[in-house]
């Protein structure tokens, strides 16, 4: 069988949607190609997505900031479409 595990996963965070499912693929061995991984993804992605949780803190410490007129900046490796899914943003 194959199995999405850590040594796969490590090599994929930060990455983009495309370099993601091109390693995936590759390294999985799926009998799909890239592209049908990502139409396979992007709605199992908009679903989960809006539900996942931000790092601890990381609402308040932006809403305390923000309250307090402090220039701020967040950072993500998300498309922009998936960041815009964010309930606090």
């Amino acid at each position: 069988g194959r199995t999405y595990d850590w040594s796969i996963k490590q090599h994929i965070i930060g990455r983009g949607a495309q370099d993601l499912a091109d390693y995936v693929v590759k390294a999985l061995d799926l009998p799909i190609t890239p592209a049908e991984f990502l139409e396979i993804r992007e709605p199992l992605m908009s679903e989960r997505f809006p539900k996942a949780l931000g790092m601890p803190g990381a609402e308040a410490l932006v809403r305390h900031l923000k309250a307090h007129n402090i220039p701020i900046a967040v950072g993500t490796s998300s498309s922009r479409n998936s960041f815009g899914h964010s309930l606090w943003v």
